[in-house]
């Protein structure tokens, strides 16, 4: 089985306006492939793309999920290859600060030439995956962040004001099979967030089980592995509730870290707590 890379492009579909603006030129992201097919064990490349001139920004914030049982991210080696033509080729002078979890990668990217800016078309980041032997099809999606626009793991900045909300499309991959004309990639990555981190006592939780319709589990595990919390039956969707930082039996966990493990289905999402009273 060839390793050679095949590109695919990610784009999503966006309009993003000025808030409080009546700026109507927003910024067009879309997702984009020429077959939406790769094969099994193979390595493929993935761009975010901006794919037609419109506002101006100099800074983006994303956020992008995928399922760790379907695709792996395989990091360029150095990092800067991940950095697209858009922004580098505009000046030389960029920041990006990238982080690589399991099932999702978190990007920021800066122009960091005075009075600067960019309107596109052009690519903005580049990201490598290699896909499992199992045929299937999976999808790479930018996944809601908190404060982000309502649907997407998207935010522009032009000279530090936001250019937002950001809608977005998702992209369906088939690994060995063949994406049908019509199917729409909606199905949204399973996320998790904690806050206040690190908290005092009780944490605020955010669970996102996407468009998966059975019910939602999430576990909370200390430093050792040990459950200390269950929340069983979640219904599906988005959620937002308080855990009060006790344990099953009423009792508040000590201070140290703590894992939460969101399962739906046959996918999972984790995040790392602290806790110091």
């Amino acid at each position: 089985m060839s390793s050679r890379p095949v590109r695919i492009t990610l784009v999503a579909a966006a309009l993003l306006t000025w808030a409080g603006s009546s700026r109507a030129d927003g910024i067009q992201v879309a997702l984009q492939t020429p077959s939406g097919t790769v094969a099994p064990g193979s390595l493929f490349k993935v761009d975010i793309q901006v794919t037609a001139s419109g506002a101006a920004f100099n800074a983006y914030d994303a956020v992008v999920g995928f399922d760790p049982a379907a695709l792996t991210f395989v990091a360029m080696s150095p990092l800067s290859l991940q950095e697209g033509s858009l922004m580098k080729g505009a000046c030389g002078n960029t920041t990006v600060v990238f982080h690589s979890a399991p099932d999702s990668l978190r990007i920021s990217h800066s122009l960091l030439c005075n009075s600067l800016s960019v309107t596109g078309p052009g690519t903005l980041y580049k990201l490598q995956f290699r896909a499992s032997n199992t045929p299937q099809i999976t999808h790479v999606v930018f996944r809601r962040r908190a404060g982000f626009g309502p649907n997407s793991g998207l935010q522009f900045y032009d000279a530090g004001l936001y250019v937002g909300p950001a809608a977005s499309q998702d992209l369906a991959v088939g690994i060995g099979m063949t994406v049908g004309v019509g199917v729409a990639p909606s199905t949204r990555a399973l996320a998790v967030i904690a806050s206040p981190n690190p908290s005092r006592g009780s944490v605020h939780i955010q669970l996102d089980s996407g468009d998966h319709p059975g019910p939602a589990r999430l576990r909370v595990f200390d430093a050792a592995g040990r459950m200390v919390r269950q929340f069983a039956d979640l219904p599906s969707g988005r959620r937002e509730f308080t855990w009060d930082g006790r344990d099953g039996s009423g009792t508040p966990v000590p201070s140290g870290s703590y894992f939460l493990l969101a399962r739906s289905g046959a996918r999972t999402a984790r995040a790392r707590l602290l806790i110091a009273h």
